[in-house]
C-alpha cells in the first residue's frame, strides 16, 4: 500500500481524558479546524490522513484493512478488533466535523473505537499534493455531550399545518 510522504515527526498519543484536562493537553495548541475547498483537496487531506493512520497502526502490529463507511479503518489482531475514525485537516485540530453516525457508532459499547486526527496538512499544486501535518491519537474514543455541539438539525414539519 503507498503511503503518503512528509510525514511530520510530531505525534501525540492522547488518552481518554475529561474535556478540562484536554484543553491542557499538546492538542490544545491546535487552533480551529481548516474548511478545505474542494472536492479533490478535501480528498487529498483524507487520504493523507487515512496513511498516516494506517503507518501507526501497522507499526504497532495491528493489520489495516480500509473501509470508509461506516468508520474509516478496521484493524484486527490476536482476536481483538479496533474501529479507527480518521480525519483529517488543513488547520489545526482543536475542533472536527462529525457526522451524528460517526458519533452514534463511536458510542456503542459493542466497539472499541479511536479517533485519529492530522492537523496542518499542507495541499500544493494542482494535483494536491499532500504534505506535512501533525497528529492527534485518542485511543478508546467516546465523545461525551460536553464536548459536541449541533451544528444542524433534522427538522419535522408538523403535520396538518
Amino acid at each position: 500500500m503507498g503511503l503518503a510522504p512528509g510525514f511530520g515527526p510530531e505525534k501525540v498519543d492522547v488518552p481518554d481524558r475529561s474535556a478540562t484536562e484536554q484543553e491542557n493537553s499538546p492538542a490544545a495548541s491546535f487552533r480551529g479546524a481548516g474548511f478545505i475547498s474542494g472536492p479533490a483537496k478535501r480528498k487529498a487531506s483524507e487520504l493523507y490522513a487515512e496513511n498516516m493512520a494506517i503507518a501507526h497502526y501497522e507499526e504497532l502490529g495491528w493489520p489495516v484493512e480500509r473501509l470508509g463507511k461506516p468508520y474509516d479503518l478496521h484493524c484486527t489482531r490476536d482476536g481483538e478488533e479496533k474501529r479507527v475514525e480518521v480525519k483529517g485537516t488543513t488547520g489545526s485540530a482543536a475542533k472536527v466535523l462529525l457526522t451524528s453516525n460517526e458519533v452514534d457508532h463511536a458510542r456503542n459499547p459493542q466497539h472499541t473505537v479511536d479517533l485519529y486526527v492530522v492537523g496542518d496538512i499542507r495541499i500544493a499544486g494542482e494535483g494536491h499534493s499532500a504534505s506535512e501535518g501533525r497528529d492527534l491519537h485518542f485511543k478508546d474514543w467516546f465523545p461525551a455531550d460536553e464536548d459536541l455541539k449541533p451544528r444542524n438539525f433534522d427538522y419535522r414539519l408538523p403535520l396538518g399545518g
